[in-house]
């Protein structure tokens, strides 16, 4: 009995070594699954991290050159990124460490090549880097096209955008956001000497179909624009009415902000720019009858913000034909009206107006409207070359839109590839 009770505990303690062995592989085994399941919960992370680095290094190049900030140009690989958030110069010599407040915080940092332009796209490359794990991403920024991209733009996307009436000439391009084939309805044997430029998701043979006896030639303009309403200064002082009736000249050489402004009858309109712009903020209507004559004095410009309609009627003489940045007309109403026979020069800013041109005057500048019209037999010209440029140029008040990423070229890159 002692023997068989002897054999029974060395059993049991074989058991006992034999149950350990396996709890205690089990449990190595699950520590390291746990083991595993941490490193690549982390491998995974950092991955995130790094990409999120790499992006952030896309967006900051983009804002940077919206800022029109002069960002070194480079190519990948280069050992000289144009943009190192942990470098000693983050964005080219004598910059010193980037700012705090764009700092991801350690070990998350990027680096990021911006390209020299070719054929009017840049190569942005970023690599984001976090812990031990590298991400590369490329895009291809193109521009957003500015609001004064083409001289006479039509913003609105519905039929009739732009109608041309009469028998008048029209020299320069035309652009409309139409998209049917009925967005420009051209009558009689008016002609423009110069393009029309068409989206290209628009029925750019329908509208070719319909118009091409009325332009030179239609065209695909690929780009995409932004026509935002404009905003006028904060902080001018405020003038109360102006209405002015007769013969006596109206001589205004201080900006401000008008109720309303109307001037009836024949005289001199005087606005004396000698010391700097002229600027005017109507919050309701403004508008102008019978024979008055707009004289711009000095080197700076009168720029006006009307909040309500803009009409001018009349046979109106207006700024010298050669320079239309001397006048500039902001309106967010529903209507700008030229009427009569005026000899004007002027850029007309109002992406949300109907724009219409009644008579036989002449216009020398830019019109931007909702939809425009024109009627009669007089010539509507849209400069080229210098002024063209000087136009383009003009701060409207309604800021700069940053370049944007062209769709589809977004991918991401081994790193060490090229």
């Amino acid at each position: 009995m002692r023997r068989l009770a002897a054999n029974q505990k060395g059993g049991t303690l074989v058991y006992v070594l034999v149950v350990l062995v396996v709890l205690s592989l089990t449990i190595a085994g699950m520590l390291q699954l746990s083991l595993m399941s941490v490193n690549t919960g982390r491998f995974e992370e950092q991955r995130r991290q790094a990409l999120a680095a790499a992006e952030s290094g896309i967006a900051l190049a983009q804002a940077k050159l919206a800022a029109g900030v002069s960002i070194p140009r480079t190519v990948y690989p280069s050992l000289s990124a144009s943009i190192d958030s942990a470098g000693a110069n983050w964005i080219g010599p004598g910059t010193g460490l980037m700012p705090s407040e764009l700092s991801l915080g350690t070990p998350t940092s990027f680096r990021v090549w911006v390209s020299e332009p070719a054929e009017n796209r840049t190569i942005v490359k970023a690599e984001g880097r976090a812990g031990g794990r590298t991400r590369l991403v490329q895009v291809t920024l193109r521009p957003h096209g500015s609001n004064l991209r083409f001289l006479v733009s039509a913003t609105s996307t519905q039929p009739w955008g732009i109608t041309l009436n009469g028998s008048g000439n029209i020299t320069g391009d035309m652009h409309t956001e139409g998209l049917t084939s009925d967005a420009v309805l051209t009558n009689g044997s008016l002609f423009a000497d110069g393009a029309l430029r068409v989206r290209p998701e628009a029925n750019v043979e329908g509208i070719r179909n319909r118009v091409k006896e009325h332009f030179e030639s239609v065209e695909v303009d690929p780009e995409e624009y932004e026509y935002p309403l404009p905003v006028s200064p904060a902080g001018l002082p405020y003038r109360g009415k102006l209405w002015a009736n007769g013969w006596d000249p109206v001589n205004i050489s201080q900006s401000g902000e008008y109720e309303s402004f109307l001037i009836n009858g024949s005289c001199d309109f005087n606005v004396d720019a000698t010391a700097a712009d002229v600027v005017i903020h109507v919050k309701d209507d403004f508008t102008i009858n019978g024979s008055v004559k707009l004289n711009i004095i000095g080197s700076h410009s009168f720029r006006l913000y009307v909040d309500g309609d803009f009409t001018w009627n009349g046979s109106t003489k207006g700024a010298a034909l050669e320079d239309p940045t001397k006048f500039v007309v902001c309106c967010s109403g529903d209507r700008v009206v030229v009427n009569g026979s005026p000899s004007l020069a002027a850029v007309i800013y109002a992406p949300g107006s109907d724009v219409v041109f009644n008579g036989h005057g002449a216009f020398t500048g830019v019109v931007v409207g909702r939809k425009i019209t024109y009627n009669g037999s007089g010539n509507l010209v849209f400069p080229s070359g210098e002024y063209a440029d000087k136009i383009r140029d003009l701060d409207l008040g309604v800021g700069n839109s940053p370049p944007v990423i062209e769709a589809g070229s977004w991918s991401e890159i081994a790193p060490g590839s090229n």
